[in-house]
């Protein structure tokens, strides 16, 4: 307390002056510094660090990046369901295409080998063979024609995916930088009292 009294206080001023008995007692330094986040809008403590006020604010720049890119995950998301569920159908009508021409193949051997025993044995003729192998056959080019179709519009889902989370992994590396870089910002703020850098609060006498 002595110490305080004589200049050892945030001030470097006297407080106690022993010829006249006239202390003083509340006091602010000449000038404080503290750091403001314009994007937070948020003021650091007195007499902290810009480092330490960085620090202080880390676990809310992390939630801030978690919100803004879930945001921009559910923008998205829709349109990516919609695709993903087109992109399914799409499989689907491949496989069935696959599943008939697979199923075609085996009749037209079947068939072939039938009619060959057929005519053998004399109970159809050529004609009649030839009829059944032309149907067969047209069969197996609409099942060739869906599964083309169907590859094709598997092509152009895929590029649709494929240009959609490429859209969307840009969108959220632009954001999280942008708030990286916006939260970085401080401002380094300067608190000068309006008043003397001595704030009388009490005038009092000392006798000895």
């Amino acid at each position: 307390l002595n110490s305080w009294l004589y200049g050892n206080n945030d001030a470097k001023t006297v407080m106690y002056h022993p010829e006249t008995g006239i202390c003083f007692d509340g006091i602010k330094s000449k000038e404080e510094i503290y750091y403001f986040s314009p994007y937070f809008k948020l003021y650091s403590n007195l007499g902290e660090s810009r480092d330490d006020f960085l620090n202080r604010i880390k676990d809310r720049i992390s939630s801030t990046i978690d919100s803004e890119l879930s945001k921009i995950k559910d923008k998205f998301a829709k349109r990516k369901f919609r695709l993903e569920s087109k992109l399914k159908t799409a499989e689907a009508k491949k496989a069935r295409a696959e599943a008939k021409l697979k199923a075609l193949t085996t009749e037209t051997a079947m068939d072939i080998d039938s009619g060959i025993f057929s005519i053998l044995t004399g109970r159809s003729g050529r004609s009649s063979l030839r009829r059944a192998g032309s149907n067969v056959s047209t069969r197996r080019e609409k099942a060739k024609l869906r599964k083309q179709q169907a590859e094709t519009e598997i092509q152009r889902i895929n590029d649709e995916l494929s240009n959609l989370q490429s859209k969307i992994d840009t969108s959220l590396k632009e954001k999280e930088a942008e708030i990286l870089s916006k939260a970085a910002q401080v401002e380094k703020k300067l608190l000068r009292p309006k008043s003397s850098s001595v704030v009388i609060k009490y005038i009092g006498i000392l006798f000895r």
